[in-house]
């Protein structure tokens, strides 16, 4: 654990926390969408991808595959690391670390579905598909730079 000049331990749980996110698209008629949502729950946090935090003493890799089945619910194919964000304000340190996922649901191919959050928060989100090619300017502060990263990756 790190320590200060004074000798005093600060856990890192303590000085970060640790967050995963993800940017699920999907190709139908040769064009790559992006899942996004809007919580019915929260309103004002605007249009979103998958994202929440890790446990503690989980993987980052098992803490994705949680929160893509809490808040996504669908099946997907998860392609590994996208991005990572560093975030620090007055408050907190985040270290926020992207995957790109594709879903794989071939039986529900709906542009607009209803998941209600698997953990305690229970959101009520609903989900759409966009263009990734289009304009990303709609979604939440961060939200369009990860997904601005999966844009770059697929139709470069």
């Amino acid at each position: 654990m790190p320590k200060d000049r004074f000798n005093v331990v600060y856990p890192l749980d303590k000085i970060f926390r640790m967050k995963v996110g993800a940017v699920v698209v999907k190709k139908m008629n040769d064009v790559w969408y992006f899942a996004y949502f809007e919580s019915l729950s929260r309103p004002l946090r605007g249009f979103q991808v998958v994202r929440g935090g890790v446990d503690a003493g989980e993987h980052i890799d098992a803490a994705i595959l949680r929160e893509l089945e809490e808040e996504y619910n669908r099946p997907v194919h998860l392609h590994g690391p996208l991005a990572v964000n560093y975030y620090k304000d007055s408050r907190n340190t985040d270290v926020q670390v992207y995957y790109l996922a594709e879903d794989t649901d071939a039986a529900h191919p709906d542009l607009e579905w209803t998941v209600v959050d698997g953990d305690e928060a229970a959101q009520t989100l609903v989900w759409r598909f966009a263009p990734l090619h289009e304009d990303l300017s709609f979604l939440s502060r961060g939200h369009a730079d990860i997904v601005a990263h999966a844009r770059d990756r697929l139709l470069s």
